[in-house]
């Protein structure tokens, strides 16, 4: 009886270990550097992407678009990239999509996302299930109005993953006299995937003949809804749900987490 509790004991702790360990630190071409964990076979950034050149040192400002938006912006400290930046000007997806990540590390895709997901579902030895396994994905830093979320610190972020809660960003020119509206922070972390939503427009290759740089998408025209511009999948967690796939306009920004190439 000792010896199978002994080989249980050691099987869950080499679980725990799986789903929790460092891969050591990664830097950008920033030289920024960045803490990484294991989860199951994946190892993804425990922190949001803040580099602001590409992975050949060149300016991101190649991806401003129309307007004069910005490839990226910064609020308290968070980065945020228009879809355009966050993939590189990568139009068709199927292969690895290296983005704007460091070399060896790419932008993940919707099903790698789910991925994720489903290995700690699949393992609920590894997070304690009193909480959700977006409470394990999430930093203990969150905070939602009215709620202390530091009451329940043992669910939190037990995977290491450090999500953040930094929803999205975007403007409105014509409705809002052109100011960025910040959505869902302190609600929902956010990130851009390498993959489309097929049931919108597909980006194309145009020059913007207003703005000297080449510009991967179509004109914006902030007249129009949402469903007639590209969408790029986004992955969307709050401690409030369970983890979600679903897609958003281009045209918005959101954070970038990076998956090591395997």
């Amino acid at each position: 009886m000792k010896k199978i509790i002994a080989l249980l004991l050691g099987t869950a702790v080499f679980l725990m270990v799986a789903c929790n360990k460092p891969d050591g630190p990664l830097t950008d071409v920033d030289g920024n550097q960045y803490s990484t964990v294991k989860i199951g076979d994946q190892v993804w950034m425990s922190q949001d992407l803040k580099v602001t050149h590409l992975p050949d040192g060149s300016d991101l400002s190649t991806y401003d678009i129309l307007l004069k938006k910005p490839a990226y912006l910064t609020f308290s400290g968070k980065v945020y990239y228009n879809a355009a930046a966050a993939q590189n000007g990568t139009l068709e997806t199927g292969t690895t999509t290296q983005g704007i990540c460091p070399d060896g590390w790419h932008l993940p895709t919707s099903k790698e996302w789910q991925t994720l997901v489903s290995y700690l579902a699949n393992h609920p030895s590894l997070w304690d299930t009193s909480g959700s396994v977006s409470k394990a994905l999430a930093d203990k830093s969150w905070r939602v109005e009215g709620v202390n979320l530091g009451n329940e610190p043992e669910h939190f972020n037990q995977t290491g993953f450090s999500a953040l809660p930094t929803g999205f960003v975007h403007d409105y020119p014509l409705h809002a006299g052109g100011l960025w509206e910040h959505w869902k922070e302190h609600e929902s972390a956010i990130y851009w995937c390498a993959d489309f939503n097929s049931d919108y427009p597909k980006p194309a290759p145009v020059i913007d003949t207003a703005n000297i740089s080449p510009d991967p998408y179509p004109a914006w025209n902030y007249g129009w809804p949402d469903s007639l511009y590209p969408q790029p999948y986004i992955f969307e967690m709050s401690i409030h749900s369970d983890p979600s796939i679903s897609s958003l306009a281009d045209l918005h920004f959101c954070a970038v987490r990076c998956v090591k190439n395997k």
